[in-house]
């Protein structure tokens, strides 16, 4: 028996692959039946998309390798692979420690492969795999020191929001979705944002976040009217298509008197992307916040040594 993987990660695609496997798991899991039941596995995530699975020897798992990457062009053109006990350990052991994370050390990718492991028909010998990587990145976060909630995008983005407003006054947020994101947004809001969250159906998860942020709900549909006073906007459905195009912000541009912050920190991003081209709506994707986040940290590290 040989574990193997196959993956793209937000270092090797840039987010309009990481949608585009998104949108072809249907497939992709027809694909990973014919290899037998309970013989591979998906694991997707804002950051990743990766395949695990189980074939009798490395030739076995190199020829399924292949077939995926031919078959999903251009999916894994630029994918990494592994083979083996050890060198699949070792690439959980890095995930569950998040160091390779967008967020370096974030903590909710821990979560998210326990949750993963536990799912209804995961390879046991798989499910095993992962409970020891979960085991074991608890010593590499303690000795990396990254062990802290406060390793989150809420925390980074909230940073970014206050330092390009710069303002006295309360900055308004609008969240759209109720997730794990707006969870971590709801937690660490800071005192300087009066925020407000928007749901589709789930408005009783939108009044607990509500009641934990110290702001209000709303439904999705009332939306448009919050956005004619908003300064920030914050997208973090799970929808699987598009929630905003773009003659919903054209509507909305017409007749505010300020720029709009439009942050989409979904994938599939939830904001068509032709809204940036709307004057005075400023939108940023997941990659390009974490990014930004990058580059503040590399400034202050250049002033730290300077």
């Amino acid at each position: 028996m040989t574990f193997y993987l196959i993956g793209i990660d937000h270092k090797v695609a840039p987010i309009g692959i990481r949608e585009a496997a998104y949108w072809k798991r249907p497939h992709i899991a027809e694909q990973l039946a014919k290899y037998g039941a309970g013989r591979a596995v998906v694991l997707s995530t804002c950051n990743r998309f990766e395949i695990y699975g189980i074939a009798e020897d490395r030739a076995e798992a190199e020829l399924k390798i292949g077939s995926l990457k031919s078959r999903f062009e251009p999916i894994f053109n630029n994918s990494y692979a592994a083979y083996g006990t050890k060198n699949m350990l070792g690439h959980l052991v890095s995930l569950a420690a998040g160091l390779k994370s967008q967020m370096i050390g974030e903590l909710e990718i821990y979560g998210q492969l326990g949750a993963w492991a536990l799912s209804d028909g995961f390879p046991k010998e798989l499910a095993a795999l992962v409970h020891d990587a979960l085991l074991s990145s608890h010593d590499v976060r303690m000795k990396s020191g990254s062990n802290h909630t406060e390793n989150n995008i809420a925390v980074s983005l909230y940073d970014q929001i206050l330092k390009a407003h710069n303002s006295d006054d309360l900055l308004n947020v609008v969240v759209a979705g109720t997730g794990k994101i707006a969870g971590l947004l709801a937690a660490y809001r800071p005192r300087d944002v009066r925020i407000c969250f928007a749901a589709h159906k789930n408005i009783l998860r939108a009044g607990e976040l509500a009641g934990i942020a110290g702001g209000r709900a709303i439904f999705l549909k009332d939306l448009p009217q919050m956005l004619l006073s908003a300064d920030v906007l914050i997208s973090a459905t799970s929808s699987p298509h598009r929630v905003f195009g773009k003659n919903y912000f054209s509507r909305i541009a017409a007749v505010r008197e300020k720029d709009l912050y439009i942050y989409d920190l979904a994938v599939p991003r939830d904001v068509e992307p032709v809204v940036k081209d709307i004057n005075g709506m400023i939108l940023k994707n997941i990659d390009e916040v974490i990014q930004d986040a990058r580059i503040k940290d590399r400034y202050a590290a250049e002033q730290i040594g300077a």
